[in-house]
């Protein structure tokens, strides 16, 4: 969570395009502070491996436009479920997603099927 607050509150990181917290313990919080952080507006990979960031921390991620210039976004293992899977689906910020890393999580159908049908 404290890199979160770094990264979030830093000006020098307007321009960062890679961010990676695998295994920080970023949970919902730290998710929600990506996402209002002026100064990560031009992320084009986002990787949250193992961090506890959950349905509410997902919402907040793809809700932002911070999300928009995302073209790589890795989630897996995050306690992530049917929700979180269909706010990624119906997010109007995602149109660059190209790959996204959902493993280990729990989705289940009705979140897959949302996935697959999505147009983003």
């Amino acid at each position: 969570m404290k890199a979160c607050e770094f990264y979030a509150d830093q000006t020098r990181f307007n321009m960062l395009k890679k961010l990676s917290l695998w295994g920080n313990d970023v949970s919902e919080k730290g998710a929600k502070m990506i996402s209002e952080s002026s100064n990560l507006q031009n992320l084009t990979e986002l990787k949250l491996t193992r961090n506890k960031v959950g349905d509410e921390g997902v919402v907040a991620i793809v809700g932002s436009q911070n999300s928009r210039n995302i073209t790589f976004m890795d989630l897996s293992a995050n306690q992530i479920g049917d929700r979180g899977a269909m706010a990624i689906a119906n997010s109007p910020h995602l149109s660059n997603l190209k790959t996204l890393d959902l493993y280990n999580n729990q989705i289940t159908e009705k979140g897959m099927e949302a996935l697959l049908n999505s147009k983003t």
